[in-house]
């Protein structure tokens, strides 16, 4: 699994070297795959496997700030089934209670909401 939370990082390094062909990918931008040039991802790896988001502006909504730590978060459970939503959830509430952990709360579930109807709009489910 491969998060970028940052995409400026995108031009300057190979930031996918070591993905395996059955890896997954989650890219925070509001630009498609394509757009950025990694079209080349999405034809080596199974159809769902390698997604953008935009985890600024879900996180803008959400906390109030582009901070996409709980949303790149709630991404990765959808996107690789390996983290249930709940446990993501349950953590961000452990380690931030009140009003910041309801926010990232929400931007982590956002996050989980969009990357599964993007799956199934590849025609590929979500794990979890």
């Amino acid at each position: 699994v491969i998060v970028v939370q940052d995409p400026t990082l995108l031009p300057v390094m190979d930031v996918f070297a070591g993905l395996r062909p059955q890896g997954f990918a989650l890219v925070n931008s509001t630009k498609s795959l394509e757009e950025l040039g990694l079209g080349h991802l999405v034809a080596a790896h199974p159809a769902g496997h390698v997604i953008t988001i935009p985890a600024f502006d879900i996180a803008r909504e959400h906390v109030g700030r582009p901070v996409p730590n709980a949303v790149m978060l709630g991404g990765v459970a959808a996107l690789t089934g390996l983290i249930r939503l709940q446990s993501v959830v349950d953590a961000i509430h452990h380690r931030f209670p009140g009003r910041v952990g309801d926010g990232n709360a929400a931007a982590a579930t956002a996050a989980y909401e969009l990357v599964t109807s993007e799956k199934a709009k590849k025609g590929t489910s979500v794990h979890a």
